[in-house]
């Protein structure tokens, strides 16, 4: 029996190019690497849209900035409460994917909004990767 074969996307290899930045001795973690590879595609595609460029230096920025952060430094950023309602947001999309009531939906969002008031990041992760 022969094996089904994958066709190939178009592009792919190139899109691949944006993770194979060597890694420094300054930038051994995910974060700085994939930042590394952002940059190294952008020097290596001068041509590259605006809007692409622009999202990517953003990632850039980010991604850059993370990888200086701590444990600690990541979970205050998060207890600054600036992604609760992302984080809500995946919340209720995972409601509606698993048909919650209105109700369920409502007490689901109710009981979220007071762990993150009530509970620090570092508590939430402890939680997650202990249950």
């Amino acid at each position: 029996m022969q094996k089904p074969t994958r066709k190939r996307q178009k592009g792919a290899k190139e899109k691949m190019e944006i993770y194979k930045a060597e890694p420094t001795p300054k930038n051994l973690n995910g974060y700085q690497i994939t930042a590394d590879g952002y940059k190294e595609y952008l020097e290596k595609n001068p041509n590259t849209p605006e809007e692409v460029k622009a999202s990517m230096q953003k990632k850039i920025k980010v991604l850059s900035f993370l990888g200086e952060c701590d444990k600690e430094e990541k979970h205050q950023l998060f207890n600054s409460s600036a992604f609760n309602d992302m984080l809500k947001g995946y919340v209720l999309k995972a409601a509606d994917n698993l048909k919650y009531t209105r109700e369920k939906r409502q007490e689901l969002i109710n009981e979220i909004a007071y762990l993150l008031d009530t509970m620090d990041a570092n508590e939430s992760e402890q939680y997650y990767l202990n249950n």
